[in-house]
């Protein structure tokens, strides 16, 4: 007879395909794509400015490896570009109260 006891699911468990801690297919998709951007502005520069093949070539790997590290997610499940989401939101979401003293308008933040 089968009791009736709830399913145990470990922690930390990834259900999407993953090629490394962080790293899945979405962000894979992402990179290609900043890859193939970068390339065409990479390339647009070097054939304007003369630019060697192994200064175009660094510079793609450079781009390739700052998407990576920009979009790979941490213990929390965020990136980078995600706090950066999170922190423009916030920031779009905070009110500026004005208030009069005197004769001139003041802003309440001290920037």
């Amino acid at each position: 007879m089968k009791e009736n006891r709830p399913l145990y699911m470990p922690a930390n468990i990834s259900l999407k395909k993953v090629f490394w801690k962080g790293f899945g297919a979405k962000e894979a998709i992402n990179t290609c794509i900043v890859a193939v951007i970068a390339l065409v502005i990479i390339l647009t520069i070097g054939y304007l400015f003369k630019v060697s093949a192994l200064i175009i070539t660094g510079s793609e790997l450079t781009a390739i490896a700052c998407a990576v590290m920009a979009l790979q997610k941490v213990e929390n499940n965020l990136s980078m570009v995600d706090y950066v989401k999170i922190r423009m939101d916030f920031n779009k979401n905070q009110q500026v109260y004005k208030y009069v003293y005197g004769k001139k308008c003041m802003n309440t933040d001290s920037k």
